[in-house]
């Protein structure tokens, strides 16, 4: 059984009652899984973050470099390439998951056979922004050992941008699972405009 994780800020009492709803519905269904401390991007230096790693930003997509500003996309995108670095670091396929999720099956429904990365939902697809095809939001997926290599490789090269143009079909190979294993959890109500009170892409914070 691979190990799987789910993103969430420390100090976000409402981020954390979700988290905890996501990780008992996923034992629920025989996932292993445990909480991951997510960056907190209100907190950290993004000019000083990306020297650390060794990144800059991406220049490819405009919008989204904008957007890297601010703190709950900066934070996102740094909980995920820690996730992916971990990944590559166990030599072992991990689940990444976001704190807004909850599960509705098993993990023996998932065919491993994929190359690099499987996502568990089929969300919008977005505008090409030179990392291929991409998906609006990586609140679900399970990425292999290559996956990670090939995102970590980009990453260093090209530049980092918000986590879901990053998980492009240019960058790796995405596959993905119809089983209707997660959905959003309930208590993430969205707003006319689509926005949701503490979501990890739409908001300033988690």
């Amino acid at each position: 059984m691979f190990k799987s994780f789910v993103i969430v800020l420390d100090n976000h009492p409402w981020g954390q009652e979700m988290a905890s709803d996501a990780i008992s519905t996923g034992l629920s269904f025989g996932w292993s899984i445990e909480k991951l401390s997510a960056v907190d991007g209100r907190i950290v230096n993004m000019n000083t973050c990306l020297s650390e790693h060794g990144l800059k930003l991406y220049n490819g997509a405009k919008k989204h470099q904008a957007a890297m500003q601010r703190p709950g996309v900066f934070g996102n995108l740094l909980s995920h390439f820690r996730l992916w670095k971990l990944c590559l670091q166990l030599n072992q396929p991990i689940g990444c998951f976001e704190h807004d999720i909850i599960f509705h099956g098993s993990p023996d429904k998932i065919d491993m056979r994929f190359n690099d990365l499987l996502k568990l939902d089929r969300s919008r697809l977005m505008k090409n922004y030179g990392t291929g095809n991409c998906y609006q939001g990586v609140y679900a997926y399970i990425i292999k050992p290559s996956g990670a290599k090939k995102l970590l490789d980009w990453s260093f090269k090209n530049g980092v941008t918000s986590a879901d143009v990053m998980v492009g079909d240019g960058i790796l190979d995405i596959a993905f699972n119809d089983n209707n294993l997660i959905s959003f959890n309930p208590k993430q109500q969205s707003d006319k405009n689509g926005y949701t009170p503490f979501s990890t892409s739409k908001s300033m914070t988690f």
